[in-house]
């Protein structure tokens, strides 16, 4: 084994690791990633929704992961293992095995992620279901959007000095998705 090789292999996993702890400790809002492609031309890449389905993977929320990415949900962990022998491999310091059946398979895989991407973002019905649901918009920026800025803002600062209720109408609670604090209808 190559000292060098294992320190890499080390640094790769330790920074995927301390993503993963972020993102479970955090929520998926701290991380400053965005699709560049959804912002840009608002499709779906075959990745979007990836974070959000770990996310939920996380605590054990399958069903809520598949349906934000299906296919990254199962290709990401077979991918995962089938990259473990070539890793070993090469920690190792073995020339990579020259099998043409993991290039037919690969060549496969990247037909089915490439299909993924252009059927999740075709307008009918059974389509539409494998885009990730559109992320939840709290009630700040509903308050935002019909009173404007300054009224949502106030309400939200109001209710949190009240420690999190303003009257029993208005509750502050933090959504664990996006890690932003949320405005709520109270119960009075």
């Amino acid at each position: 084994m190559r000292p060098a090789r294992a320190l890499i292999l080390a640094g790769v996993l330790a920074c995927g690791l301390t993503a993963l702890i972020w993102l479970a400790s955090r929520g998926v809002g701290s991380l400053p990633m965005r699709c560049v492609l959804h912002d840009v031309t608002g499709l779906h890449c075959p990745g979007c929704g990836m974070t959000r389905a770990t996310y939920a993977a996380m605590h054990g929320e399958f069903g809520r992961a598949f349906r934000f990415n299906p296919l990254g949900v199962v290709l990401l962990p077979v991918a995962l293992l089938a990259m473990a022998p070539g890793v070993w491999r090469w920690l190792h310091n073995l020339p990579p095995r020259p099998e043409r059946r993991w290039a037919r398979l690969g060549a496969i895989l990247a037909g089915l992620v490439i299909a993924f991407g252009i059927l999740r973002n075709l307008p009918w019905k059974p389509f539409q279901w494998l885009a990730p649901p559109a992320e939840p918009v709290s009630t700040s920026e509903q308050f935002r959007d019909v009173f404007g800025q300054k009224v949502g803002l106030k309400i939200h600062a109001l209710a949190n000095l009240a420690g999190g209720e303003v009257g029993g109408l208005v509750r502050v609670g933090d959504d664990p998705e996006t890690g932003q604090g949320v405005l709520e209808a109270g119960n009075g």
